[in-house]
């Protein structure tokens, strides 16, 4: 098995990142925390520390930009007698003369093709993430909620992928309960 970064920001070696992320884990009674790897990386030694922001000012930035991102990913319309939940804003990449630019736009809004596009493209990477995730979870349930709730969340991943898929069979929407 390879261990590489997903797109974005971490470059360099992902099979010593993923090392030393599994070392945190196997010191932690099989449990990965963000801050236990924070800790970890706090050490200029390991191999994590370079992908970390350590000034305190760019950092608390960077947290805030994060916080708005979540923030806007937050926000969603319920439709009531469709029963669907439907992101307002989505995150659009625009290839543009100064390079990459990535806005949140209403979803509404979204009426280029390029636009468009450009955010089903990234829709569709999020979709592979949460997959990996999903077949995990479904791997470690144990009681009947566990593997219902698995499937349920499975069902619904499975629903979005056949929505965006270049050849879709069907464009049902998903079911608010999926969320």
């Amino acid at each position: 098995m390879v261990y590489k970064f997903n797109q974005g920001r971490f470059s360099g070696d992902a099979e010593e990142a993923f090392d030393a992320l599994e070392t945190i884990r196997a010191t932690h009674d099989g449990q990965l925390r963000s801050v236990d790897v924070v800790r970890t990386a706090e050490d200029k030694k390991s191999t994590l520390h370079r992908h970390f922001e350590w000034d305190d000012s760019i950092a608390a930035e960077s947290q805030r930009r994060q916080t708005a991102r979540s923030l806007v990913r937050s926000i969603v319309i319920v439709e009531e007698k469709q029963k669907t939940v439907n992101p307002v804003f989505i995150n659009v990449a625009i290839e543009n003369s100064d390079g990459k630019k990535e806005r949140y736009y209403q979803l509404m809004e979204v009426a280029t093709k390029d636009e468009w596009e450009s955010a089903i493209d990234g829709l569709r990477m999020h979709i592979a993430n949460i997959s990996i995730n999903v077949e995990a979870i479904k791997k470690f349930a144990k009681t009947r909620s566990q593997k219902r709730k698995a499937k349920l969340v499975g069902d619904g991943v499975e629903l979005i992928h056949r929505a965006i898929s270049p050849n879709p069979k069907t464009l049902a929407p998903v079911p608010a309960e999926c969320f």
